[in-house]
């Protein structure tokens, strides 16, 4: 596995089980060492719109697209990359960076979502950016 930098957001290859049925992957294998996974959710984007437009001042959240293609957008750089449920890796948006999920194709788009950090129970867990 190997871990790259796309803008602010850490992509790491992962360790996939793939046949002619498809693959298989364990989605909290690279929690880090000492962490644990919490807030762990499934999110749905249809066709032409945009999840998310929220800051995590005290967790990070990892992404792993399941189906379709998610831009993932830093809203303070304008920088995107594309997570795509074809050739799934996983991509870390630090605590602090405000972030938006967009589904550009036609068919809906799925996602887990989970943190790898205790959360900061002194800062607000989600600040929605209209």
């Amino acid at each position: 596995m190997s871990t790259t930098k796309a803008g602010r957001f850490g992509r790491t290859d992962l360790d996939l089980h793939r046949d002619d049925r498809g693959w298989v992957v364990n989605p909290f294998d690279d929690v880090p060492a000492g962490a644990r996974a919490t807030n762990c959710h499934i999110i749905s984007i249809e066709p032409g719109r945009v999840r998310g437009r929220h800051v995590h001042p005290g967790r990070d959240e990892h992404f792993i697209a399941l189906a379709g293609d998610i831009t993932v957008c830093d809203l303070e750089t304008g920088f995107e990359t594309v997570i795509s449920g074809s050739e799934p890796v996983l991509l870390v948006v630090p605590r602090g960076v405000p972030h938006s999920f967009e589904n550009r194709g036609d068919s809906v788009a799925v996602a887990i979502c989970f943190s790898a950090v205790i959360a900061d129970p002194t800062l607000q867990d989600t600040i929605r950016i209209c």
